[in-house]
């Protein structure tokens, strides 16, 4: 049963009523203009044969099958811990249950909306070169053409030089974009580009180009020259150099001549925290693209447009090869565009995440039936065989590596791919906020797509209580945490799959700006409803857990650990809560089972969960939840003593000022009999900026491959689900009849 029918056609339909257009993967609609047939007589046009097997199998009709292999684990995070999903997709035999609360789990989207409106937004070549006496003023309208148009009112409306500014969920301006990118680019390399001699950098950049201090690179900008300053839409002739680029926090008033207008009593203070500043600081490096430098003064401008070699240029027209305005409306091609131009979509293959989500024309992605032109990356044609570049002229269609690699651990690509057997054991909770920064809301509904392409039953919900269409509309938002644990979250009541939109499409400015509703984390109740509620729902999906009352609450309830790993060659950090009266006598053999929660970008293991578990474990003693372990495992990156060489994965603040107080990461024994060291600060190095997003790592911060055998954070987490069952009273593994 698929609940999308009951669920969006009603006030939350118009949502979808925007027909998505993705462009490319590389974030160009194709050289031409699309709404004209290529022409057939360029050879370098590569048109190649239709496939027919469109779905490959996958939106067959599947067998309910009457028992469910449960293996008691489950696996959720919160922003970057949203990660989870892809160990749910990509390890389904492990866990019967995966959330993500926010995050950006649909790759194949978050590298959509990173081309085209996070690092695009800029007009055409020729409007930027009448214009370059001009090219630094940000206060002209002609030097942006952007942003991109949206596809949903769950979107940002952003380009390169303009970000959304916010407080919700820590100090979201410029600078830590660029340092959450970075981290993003540690963990999964390079999308925008190719660069053989670092995974981290873009085309033509040094190898030692990162290890240069922040300082040098941004006072002391880098020109790239023929060929790495190709690009078919900005420099197609390898006329202008390229330059690297820097940016940075941006402050607003605060002058001495214009105190009233200082800081956040500034009217235009929460656009301009998120506009590119001509004028500076420009202090951080944004390694992993250029940009072109058109006035040729060796420095990033205003209007000055990035450079995208991501995939080679190709026409996103489906598998059919032909645009909606050629199409015969039988799933082939006519010689002359129809008279009604096509808008209906004739073949049906327009893809919408909700709508037609194995639907090929506009989905982003290079399908066999595409045409492409197989320049290589930065789509221009070689004039001479030194300067082609990578997958130019190989016959096939290809992206930027890294780029490749991610997709491949897309969630969504592998809930396409996923045995009919993991797939239906599996239940999903994703929640997104309708004002989150990074559109979270809209991008996860791509992989809800997948789902339903998979005939899996899916409820969409808008926010948890008191409006229409919520998880909870009749209930009182300010009892919602008294009801909850008396709300029916069975897959028969809100579907096996569930999808959360939060926050209030009414909501007034302060409550956006301010509180923070439907924001990256949300407002405060928002931020409770998103924790408590996956912990309820998971409690409910599991079977044989009764509802038990008491349980003693003491200080060894929670406690922090460590283990030696051969994936870090080092200790490895995390947080396990285990529930009331576990460590009872009369409860020696109870076994429980396991929720691994994975903490955001800038947080540590307890992250803003502590003040949850405090009402989950009262909800567990008092018998309306299941008694459960939590486990919460460190995503920082480790750091590197200078001095000793050794990799520092578990410190913490010391009471020293000055040092960082780190378990011996040589101990090979228990938590317990491991020495806690000082260490000086000065001497330890993080290998990425903040954190790891829970994956083995593709390069160091300096984009260095030498460690990245001993970076396996994805391989960390692993073995920590072993130990934990090797060391806690976990729940076996059993078949019971299906609760769906």
């Amino acid at each position: 049963m698929k609940r999308v029918p009951t669920l969006l056609c009603a006030a939350c339909a118009w949502v979808f009523l925007f027909v998505v257009g993705c462009g490319p993967t590389g974030g160009i609609s194709g050289p031409d203009d699309v709404a004209s047939a290529p022409d057939s007589g360029d050879d370098t046009l590569v048109m190649p044969e239709i496939v027919a097997d469109v779905a490959d199998g996958h939106g067959d009709i599947d067998v309910p099958r009457p028992m469910r292999r449960y293996t008691y684990r489950a696996i959720a995070g919160i922003s970057m811990g949203g990660a989870a999903a892809i160990f749910g997709a990509t390890k389904p035999e492990l866990f019967d249950l995966v959330g993500a609360l926010g995050g950006y789990i649909d790759i194949t989207y978050l590298y959509h909306m990173m081309s085209t409106q996070i690092l695009g937004g800029f007009c055409d070549r020729e409007q930027i070169l009448a214009n370059l006496e001009h090219i630094d003023d940000w206060t002209r309208d002609d030097l942006m053409c952007g942003p991109a148009p949206v596809e949903s009112p769950w979107e940002r409306e952003v380009d390169f030089n303009h970000w959304t500014y916010s407080l919700n969920g820590g100090d979201l301006h410029r600078g830590f974009y660029v340092t959450a990118f970075i981290d993003f680019i540690i963990a999964f390399g390079n999308a925008a580009g190719y660069n053989p001699e670092s995974p981290l950098l873009a085309a033509g950049l040094p190898a030692d180009w990162a290890e240069r201090s922040a300082r040098e690179r941004c006072e002391n900008p880098l020109r790239i020259g023929y060929p790495h300053n190709l690009n078919r839409e900005y420099n197609p002739d390898g006329r202008f150099d390229l330059v690297t680029v820097c940016d940075g926090p941006v402050a607003v008033g605060c002058t001495d001549d214009d105190p009233p207008l200082c800081g956040e009593d500034h009217p235009d203070y929460w656009e301009l925290m998120g506009t590119w500043n001509p004028e500076g600081p420009h202090t951080i490096p944004i390694d992993f693209v250029l940009a072109v430098d058109f006035n040729e003064n060796g420095r990033r401008d205003f209007g000055e447009p990035i450079v995208l070699n991501a995939c080679e240029r190709f026409y996103d027209w489906g598998e059919d090869g032909c645009p909606n305005e050629y199409e015969d409306g039988f799933g082939g091609c006519l010689d002359e565009p129809r008279a009604d131009g096509g808008i209906h979509d004739p073949n049906g293959d327009d893809y919408h995440p909700i709508w037609n989500p194995l639907g090929t024309e506009g989905d982003g992605r290079y399908q066999v039936g595409e045409p492409f032109y197989d320049y290589g990356l930065d789509g221009v044609q070689a004039p001479e065989p030194e300067a082609m570049d990578y997958g130019e002229g190989n016959g096939v269609f290809d992206c930027a590596p890294h780029r490749v690699a991610a997709e491949k651990i897309d969630p969504r690509l592998n809930i396409l791919a996923m045995p009919i057997e993991e797939l239906e054991r599996i239940d999903w909770w994703i929640d997104g906020g309708i004002r989150d920064v990074l559109n979270s809301a809209y991008g996860s509904l791509h992989t809800m797509g997948a789902l339903l392409a998979r005939n899996q039953d899916v409820g969409f919900y808008e926010g948890f209580v008191g409006m229409q269409n919520s998880l909870h509309p009749h209930g009182d938002p300010g009892r919602f945490v008294e009801e909850l644990p008396h709300l029916d979250l069975s897959a028969e009541a809100i579907g096996k799959n569930v999808h959360i939109a939060y926050g209030d499409p009414d909501a007034t400015l302060a409550q956006i700006r301010i509180e923070g509703n439907g924001g990256h984390v949300g407002d405060a109740s928002e931020i409770m409803h998103r924790a408590l509620s996956l912990f309820v729902w998971a409690g409910q999906r599991w079977p044989d857990l009764p509802l038990e009352r008491g349980g003693r609450i003491d200080s060894r309830q929670n406690q922090q650990k460590t283990i030696y790993t051969e994936a870090l060659d080092s200790r490895f950090n995390f947080l396990i809560s285990l529930p009331p009266g576990y460590f009872e006598e009369q409860n020696s053999e109870v076994r429980y089972p396991v929720l691994y929660f994975l903490h955001g970008h800038g947080q540590e293991p307890v992250g803003g969960l502590g003040p949850a578990m405090v009402v989950l474990h009262q909800f567990m003693n008092q018998g309306l939840l299941p008694k459960i372990i939590t486990v919460m495992p460190d995503g920082r990156c480790c750091y590197r003593d200078s001095e000793t060489g050794l990799r520092e994965c578990s410190c913490a603040k010391s009471n020293t000022p000055g040092m960082r107080s780190c378990v011996d990461p040589e101990c090979r024994g228990p938590h317990e009999t491991c020495a806690i060291r000082d260490i000086p600060s000065d001497r330890l190095t993080r290998e990425c900026i903040n954190a790891a997003f829970f994956q083995n790592a593709i390069t160091d911060r300096y984009g260095r491959t030498d460690q990245i055998h001993v970076m396996r954070y994805g391989d960390a987490l692993l073995d920590l689900i072993h130990w934990v069952d090797d060391n806690y009273r976990t729940k076996h593994e059993a078949l019971h009849p299906s609760l769906d």
